[in-house]
């Protein structure tokens, strides 16, 4: 009985033994697959990791290429506009050189026309249509002072005014030559009856010399003849009341717009051509030369200073003929009682001699002439 207790005991000891091994190693193995388990995870989140780092490296790659070709495209864009810029100021000073050489042959021009205003042709169609070249390039150069720096086609055009203006230029020398010539030939074909005309007469004005004395008839006629100009003097009065008239109407549309702007101008520009001659009569060398200076670069179609304004002849198609005739006119000012001068304004002008100065007279005849 006692064995039969004992092997039951150590039968069930066996058991429990062999129950807590198999319990030990399904824990053992629970334990591995978890941490096969987490293994297999943590592989799977670094993977995904590496992933996400390329994907962003790969990300980061092309945004660094996207800003570098941008900046490159910021950098070709600056140095484009540098160079527009570059080009627009050299395409300005054309202009102006442009500006100035037509404005020399316009002064060209109408000295010629001034000089020969006696002869049959009508050279007054040439200066208006090179006044109206002049105004198309300094409208260009207005209109690129306020919306930008000129274009090549700008350019373009005002270097076809500017030959279209020497073209205008040769041809009116030519049709002053023609005219010329044609006045020569008909003076040689007219002297011989001229002085058949002027022999004729010298034998009765001597005789109606000698018997004006003694005729109170012949003394009334002689009265009479002093109240009444000859048929040639009042052409020529009449000759010069027309240019009058043409010189007042090339410059009509600055002195009647109505717009301030070049209400401005105009006032401006009649300073600069009054003060200075207003100021010989006060002055004498250096400054004397100076206020001559004045005039010619006023003349040039620079700049000039007086009565606290800047005025120039370039800011209007016809400021250089309005400044020629306020110049004229001021000059004829001094030599009138009435002008308003100081008593040796006058004097003083004609000791300078004016107009033989030659940075005036030869640069800039238009007003001597007027």
């Amino acid at each position: 009985m006692e064995k039969t207790v004992r092997a039951f005991a150590d039968m069930a000891s066996e058991q429990l033994k062999q129950y807590d091994e198999r319990r030990e190693l399904k824990r053992r193995k629970e334990l591995q697959d978890l941490r096969e388990m987490m293994e297999k995870s943590s592989r799977e989140v670094l993977a995904r990791h590496e992933k996400l780092k390329a994907e962003h490296r790969h990300r980061a790659e092309i945004l660094n290429q996207k800003l570098w070709e941008a900046e490159q495209q910021r950098l070709r864009r600056v140095e484009q506009e540098r160079l527009q810029k570059e080009e627009g100021q050299i395409r300005l000073r054309r202009l102006y050189a442009l500006q100035e050489e037509m404005l020399h042959l316009i002064q060209q021009l109408g000295a010629s026309e001034q000089q020969h205003r006696d002869l049959k042709g009508d050279l007054s169609a040439f200066h208006t249509r090179g006044n109206r070249l002049c105004g198309l390039i300094s409208g260009n150069i207005w209109a690129n002072c306020e919306n930008g720096l000129p274009t090549a086609e700008d350019q373009a055009v005002a270097e076809r005014a500017l030959q279209e203006m020497r073209d205008l230029l040769m041809n009116s020398e030519q049709e002053i030559t023609r005219a010329c010539e044609d006045k020569r030939r008909q003076e040689a074909e007219e002297a011989p009856v001229k002085q058949q005309e002027s022999q004729g007469k010298q034998g009765p004005e001597v005789h109606t010399e000698s018997l004006a004395p003694s005729q109170g008839l012949g003394r009334k006629q002689n009265e009479e003849l002093q109240f009444k100009a000859q048929d040639s003097t009042m052409q020529w009065y009449q000759q010069l009341q027309d240019v009058a008239s043409q010189c007042v109407l090339a410059f009509e549309g600055l002195t009647s717009s109505k717009d301030s702007q070049v209400r401005k101008i105009k006032m401006d520009l009649q300073k600069a051509a009054t003060i200075p001659v207003s100021q010989i009569s006060t002055l004498s060398g250096s400054k004397l030369k100076e206020v001559f200076d004045k005039i010619h670069d006023l003349l040039s179609g620079k700049s000039v200073q007086s009565g606290g304004r800047s005025g120039s002849v370039a800011l209007h198609p016809q400021g250089l003929d309005f400044v020629q005739y306020k110049l004229a006119e001021k000059f004829v000012d001094a030599w009138l009682p009435s002008g308003g001068f100081q008593g040796g304004t006058a004097q003083r002008i004609s000791e300078t001699h004016v107009w033989d100065d030659p940075s005036v007279c030869y640069h800039h005849p238009a007003p001597g002439a007027i």
